[in-house]
């Protein structure tokens, strides 16, 4: 079982995520919350496996929550959605510590599909992005 907390700052795209991820007979949502702070506070009382955040928190709320976990002992893995596609910025990105990314473009497959990757310490890249 993959246990999940997924950061947005849309509730209704957090019940969408809701929606279509406990379909999942492998993944448990262990908190749906809108800002970097209560996930930090959800995550020490509740840890997970993966982080799901959007890219979209505002005041770099995401790269923030990316770093901190990132220095964290027993980290959970932090896969950033709603990533712009552009080279540079997906870079920028792994090299602050994502475990990967989802493409505001991709649909749900694809979120699943790299989440279940990034649980198993596997890294996902577009063509573009290996080139790179």
């Amino acid at each position: 079982m993959i246990r999940m907390t997924i950061v947005h700052p849309d509730r209704a795209e957090l019940d969408a995520y809701k929606n279509v991820l406990q379909g999942e007979p492998d993944l448990i949502i262990d908190h749906l919350v809108t800002t970097q702070d209560k996930a930090l506070q959800c995550l020490a009382e509740t840890p997970s496996d993966v982080v799901l955040v959007s890219y979209l928190l505002p005041q770099n709320g995401a790269l923030w929550l990316v770093q901190t976990l990132g220095v964290a002992n027993s980290a959970p893995k932090v896969l950033v959605t709603d990533m712009p596609r552009t080279v540079e910025t997906v870079l920028y990105w792994m090299e602050e510590g994502a475990a990967g990314y989802v493409y505001e473009q991709e649909g749900w497959a694809a979120l699943v599909k790299k989440a279940r990757a990034v649980c198993a310490d596997e890294f996902l890249l577009c063509p573009e992005i290996a080139a790179a």
